[in-house]
């Protein structure tokens, strides 16, 4: 943790992920690579495969008329958030989440 000095609040703690000082490793770097590529296309696909979704469920809304609570778009729209978080593209391996998530959430 480091200290942060405010001209008129008291210090603030916050916490900084600790790197090791090592080399990239090739086979890891490409591990990293491979993941980060198939992320991306299933990312594509997706929104690929919502963008006509989106039209049906607006036709859909306006035909049926559903309450808000049901309608076909907030449920795509729910869909897309859970996918988006499931697919994570720009999140961490796993190791790297654990020590990064607490200096995140300060900036969030």
């Amino acid at each position: 943790m480091t200290t942060q000095q405010t001209p008129t609040t008291q210090p603030v703690l916050t916490a900084k992920p600790v790197l090791t000082a090592r080399k990239v490793q090739f086979w890891t770097a490409l591990r990293h690579l491979l993941r980060f590529q198939l992320k991306l296309a299933l990312d594509a696909i997706r929104d690929v495969v919502m963008s006509p979704v989106s039209i049906l469920c607006f036709l859909l809304d306006v035909i049926l008329r559903p309450d808000e609570v049901d309608s076909f778009h907030r449920k795509m729209i729910l869909l897309g958030r859970k996918t988006d978080r499931r697919i994570n593209l720009f999140g961490g391996q796993r190791r790297e989440r654990k020590t990064a998530q607490p200096a995140e959430q300060n900036h969030s």
